[in-house]
């Protein structure tokens, strides 16, 4: 995937078909609609198998942070290229492969990378369910796919936890979360992170995993000299750069706008490779 955009594009026979001339005419109606309850545990279901899934595969995460100027201008901008994959024994690890470019206007926290690993490609499980107020909004088209919208927010949130509230779109057929738009909560006074559309693919016929990631927001931050992003790892940075003083308040007010583009690139099941040797019998002794 580039940095422009992804689509949500589904193989599907009937589709085939009629690209092709032919008329499902005729044909009976299909099962009743299931209600907002039952998709919600349906696709709840698919997602707790799409999140162990997961864990089979290898991929790379390419992480683009930007800072532009009011014009839209990059002035800066930091890319970092991230491998999960497999040790020989089987161990699945995470390595950075490219790190380069610089943030001078705003640092990232220890909230980065864990937002994008699990907030940004947000995956609402049967075992989250309890933790989400979750609203049937309606049905709506989405790219080439018909699916169903939820709204999406924390119940409550604990101290040390990331949450993700915004809306997600259901296909209608596979019952699998395509698309999420929100941010990850909470945003406090001076660590914050924009707002961010992520979009899903198939994969292997059976998956929708993440593929594409987008945000881009002018984020306000109050009371640092030097604005902390909410999402992480941490950077060594030149010295801060202090925000013009907003009359009457006791601290610094900033504006920054912010864009993230992240990737999730190369699917790739990891496959046990047994390295089987037969030892060849020791000969007999003569008699």
């Amino acid at each position: 995937m580039g940095q422009g955009s992804a689509r949500l594009i589904r193989g599907s026979f009937a589709a085939v078909l009629a690209a092709a001339g032919f008329c499902l005419c005729g044909m009976a109606a299909g099962p009743e609609k299931p209600s907002p309850d039952e998709i919600i545990k349906r696709f709840a279901a698919k997602e707790s198998e799409f999140r162990l899934a997961l864990q089979s595969y290898t991929y790379r995460t390419r992480m683009v942070i930007q800072v532009l100027d009011d014009r839209g201008t990059v002035k800066q901008e930091r890319t970092l290229l991230i491998e999960t994959y497999f040790t020989n024994d089987g161990k699945r690890q995470q390595r950075t492969l490219l790190d380069e470019g610089e943030l001078i206007d705003v640092t990232m926290t220890e909230e980065d990378l864990d937002d994008a690993a699990n907030i940004q490609p947000f995956a609402l499980a049967a075992e989250d369910l309890p933790h989400y107020k979750i609203d049937y909004v309606g049905k709506e088209k989405a790219d080439e796919l018909d699916t169903y919208v939820f709204s999406v927010k924390p119940r409550r949130i604990e101290k040390g936890k990331r949450y993700f509230e915004g809306k997600i779109w259901v296909d209608d057929v596979d019952l699998q979360i395509v698309k999420t738009d929100g941010r990850a909560v909470p945003q406090t006074r001076d660590n914050k992170s924009p707002r961010f559309e992520t979009i899903r693919q198939m994969i292997d016929k059976k998956y929708w995993f993440p593929v594409w990631t987008m945000g881009d927001e002018k984020l306000k931050f109050e009371g640092r000299d030097r604005p902390r992003m909410g999402t992480g790892l941490p950077f060594p940075l030149p010295l801060p750069i202090p925000a013009p003083r907003r009359r009457g308040s006791p601290g610094y007010v900033n504006e920054v706008r912010i864009r993230e583009i992240i990737t999730y690139e190369d699917y790739k099941k990891y496959e046990v490779k047994a390295d089987i040797k037969f030892d060849a019998p020791a000969p007999e002794s003569a008699p």
